[in-house]
């Protein structure tokens, strides 16, 4: 079949064969990344030719260095690698259904904890996908994330509740698996405290494995680092609500039940936002990533234990007349650019 016949514009064609193709199977005997190192063949002349080809029942050749398709972006990315989490099943369950059917999954089963959702299970297993160097990173981190909500929920039942009775914690942003497309914009606020079905306040969740006010283990952190983007959704929440609005750090560190790990929240401290805003130190790009960071003095926070106290407090009614009158204040200031 020559390219006249698979039905190719004949601008296309001449250009073909200008390149040595004369017939279907020429072109079938190629994968789509020599074409578009072809002179003159972009990603729509190789979009026609696919199209003409499959009108025919044909295609081009298999690629043998074609790049893995992220399951999170679910497209191919050049950085992408085979990536092992250890899942209980239902968790497994809830990434089959989001990312297509895993590249493996061992039949043998551990006793341990979900990467995921860090329940203990005697049902455990190794599953792999393919994701890109960024999504790997999202994906791992969420098991922290949820052991951050967990535990700050838990911490507030134990601290906070009993001086505040009447006050509702209620989790808005659930911690789970989306596909890249479906990311928030990051003015979600993670939990919301109700009294009697209005809202009290709004709390941003962050999670890291440093301790601010030695009321933790291991190392001490000298700053605190939060994306600008995060800063920006903090400034919406509190925009959005014209309520005090909180950022609260849960430090989340690793226990390991080999070969699985636990994720365990300690030390949970708080900051309001003029807090954040006087503790501003500097904002730079972050190393290896295409985003500004803002980083904070850690005296800013607070301990958990002072939140009920403030919160009964005349200063937190000035606050929320504050934020109504002045709205929120900026955070952070942009990186200077060169």
């Amino acid at each position: 079949m020559d390219l006249e016949q698979l039905g190719l514009p004949r601008a296309l064609a001449a250009r073909l064969r200008g390149h040595g193709f004369a017939t279907a199977d020429d072109l079938c005997a190629c994968n789509a990344r020599e074409l578009l190192d072809l002179p003159g063949i972009g990603p729509g002349a190789l979009a026609t030719i696919e199209a003409a080809l499959e009108a025919w029942g044909r295609r081009l050749a298999v690629d043998p260095w074609a790049p893995y398709v992220c399951a999170r972006h679910q497209r191919p990315t050049y950085d992408s690698s085979l990536t092992g989490l250890f899942l209980c099943a239902r968790c497994q369950t809830e990434y089959g259904d989001l990312l297509g059917e895993p590249e493996f999954t061992s039949g043998e089963t551990y006793r341990g904890f979900c990467a995921h959702c860090n329940r203990a299970s005697t049902l455990i297993r190794l599953v792999q996908w393919y994701f890109c160097g960024n999504c790997e990173r999202k994906v791992r981190s969420l098991g922290r994330g949820i052991a951050a909500h967990q535990h700050f929920a838990r911490m507030w039942e134990e601290v906070v509740a009993p001086q505040l009775p009447d006050i509702e914690l209620i989790e808005v942003d659930e911690t789970r698996i989306r596909l890249a497309h479906e990311m928030t914009d990051n003015s979600t606020e993670d939990f919301e405290a109700l009294v009697d079905g209005e809202v009290l306040a709004a709390f941003e969740l962050k999670s890291g494995r440093g301790h601010m006010l030695r009321a933790g283990v291991g190392p001490l952190a000298t700053s605190f680092q939060l994306d600008t983007t995060d800063c920006d959704g903090i400034y919406r929440i509190a925009q959005k609500y014209g309520r005090p609005t909180y950022l609260v750090n849960v430090q989340v560190v690793n226990r390991y039940s080999p070969p699985t790990v636990r994720h365990c929240g300690l030390e949970v401290v708080f900051a309001d936002l003029w807090s954040l805003d006087d503790a501003w130190r500097d904002t730079r790009p972050r190393p290896r990533e295409r985003k500004d960071a803002a980083y904070f003095a850690t005296t800013m926070f607070r301990p958990l234990s002072a939140l009920a106290t403030h919160v009964l407090s005349d200063a937190f009614e000035q606050a929320a007349i504050r934020l109504r009158e002045e709205g929120p204040p900026p955070l952070y200031r942009p990186a200077p650019r060169e």
